[in-house]
């Protein structure tokens, strides 16, 4: 089974621009690659390892975010890309996703398709067997 780390290192590798919410482009850059990811990396940590997909509302940046839980611990890939004190920020409003759900969602589709062949070709090439459903 692929490790948390292993998934993390194929994610660092894998975000780009492309795959950034489209209101987020412009502030992705490689020191915050994470910008504007939380959509489409949930969707693959829950390929590859299971779990719930949830969605919380951060007042203090008037937007979503998406995290994952599995086996009980809590997935988050993405928060990094929350600048500045990161203590204060809460999520409220939380409710689980489906894929489905997510891939109604504006552009959410290609970038889910364009991030996964990226994170099942970095695998592939750094030999470690890929054990994800990516169905849609």
């Amino acid at each position: 089974m692929l490790s948390i780390e292993q998934l993390k290192e194929a994610f660092n590798t894998s975000w780009c621009r492309e795959t950034a919410y489209r209101a987020d482009r412009e502030y992705w850059s490689e020191q915050n690659k994470t910008r504007g990811q939380c959509t489409v990396t949930v969707m693959i940590v829950n390929d590859y390892l299971g779990g719930e997909m949830l969605r919380g509302y951060s007042k203090k940046y008037n937007l979503y975010h998406y995290w994952n839980i599995v086996n009980g611990m809590k997935i988050d890939l993405t928060f990094e890309q929350f600048v500045g004190d990161k203590d204060d920020i809460v999520f409220d409003n939380i409710v689980v996703k489906t894929k489905n759900d997510l891939l109604k969602i504006s552009n959410v589709r290609s970038r889910y398709q364009l991030l996964s062949r990226k994170i099942d070709e970095y695998l592939r090439r750094e030999d470690k067997t890929p054990n994800s459903q990516h169905t849609i």
